[in-house]
């Protein structure tokens, strides 16, 4: 996909707070990705492993930890990572190329559906906003077709400048995205959005993730939970979007502090050889 279609993308996240890139990915990519959900879904299963807790929307998270496919499909998805350099990247850091990625990711990465009721109006942002800069973006790799039976995905168009919270009778003027498997939708976290009630409990499985400015504070600490042997595959941009540019430091004495990193913009050259989890499993446990 070319220059002037991510800068439509582009436009369109800024205009109305949300695009479709339709048949993103291939049908091989997505039956893939479903095949991969399945195999750590039964692992789980067979191990009398608790699946991540449903948080109201049937999510189950760490898919990043499980899957390197999965991790490298979405971090350096060569459509979703410009878009979301364009409208993520700090202009001021300068110990990485103006045209790489800054941004990091929020949550890790989640499989889910949608819940028999549906889910409400809101915002992923946890504040509302009016200016044309977002610090956070969703997005949703559709694996499983979306229609107003099964739960489809709405939203407020251009809601994302409206300085408001999502209020219950804004639903009306919401639409239905109903994307098809293959799409990948990108939303600003600041647009009121939810989902259409699933009435039939039907299947419609996406792939999640969400990818902020790299100065806010992620739900989870990414870098600490890598596996290593996934680590050591990684290249340097998905290193930067999983965290490991802007760790936050232990105090001022950390030694990856110096005069040009001081304030969190760090480069390549603060990679730890090894992920965090390799020198736990060395030390015979599994957490700090």
């Amino acid at each position: 996909m070319g220059k002037i279609k991510i800068e439509e993308h582009t436009k369109n996240m800024i205009d109305n707070g949300y695009t479709i890139i339709r048949a993103a990915n291939s049908p091989g990519v997505v039956d893939k990705i479903k095949r991969e959900i399945k195999i750590i879904s039964d692992v789980k299963q067979a191990d009398n492993i608790q699946e991540s807790p449903d948080w109201g929307s049937h999510s189950s998270f760490g898919i990043q930890n499980e899957s390197l496919f999965i991790l490298k499909t979405m971090f350096s998805h060569p459509v979703v990572k410009p878009i979301l350099t364009n409208l993520l990247n700090d202009p001021w850091y300068r110990a990485i190329e103006s045209n790489r990625p800054n941004y990091k990711c929020r949550n890790g990465i989640r499989a889910q559906t949608a819940p028999k009721e549906g889910v409400h109006l809101h915002i992923d942002s946890f504040i509302p906003g009016s200016g044309k800069r977002p610090w956070l973006i969703q997005v949703f790799m559709i694996l499983e077709d979306q229609d107003e039976s099964n739960g489809s995905a709405i939203v407020v168009p251009k809601s994302h400048r409206s300085d408001e919270y999502a209020k219950p009778e804004h639903r009306e003027e919401a639409i239905a995205l109903c994307p098809n498997a293959g799409d990948i939708v990108m939303w600003d976290g600041r647009i009121w959005h939810g989902t259409l009630p699933n009435i039939d409990c039907k299947s419609r499985l996406v792939l999640a993730s969400g990818f902020i400015s790299w100065f806010l504070k992620p739900h989870f600490n990414l870098p600490n939970s890598i596996p290593d042997a996934f680590y050591q595959k990684l290249t340097d941009d998905e290193k930067v979007i999983l965290g490991f540019a802007s760790p936050i430091f232990r105090d001022e004495f950390d030694s990856r502090i110096t005069p040009t990193t001081h304030n969190g913009r760090s480069g390549y050259d603060i990679f730890p050889t090894h992920a965090p989890s390799y020198y736990r499993q060395s030390a015979g446990f599994e957490y700090d």
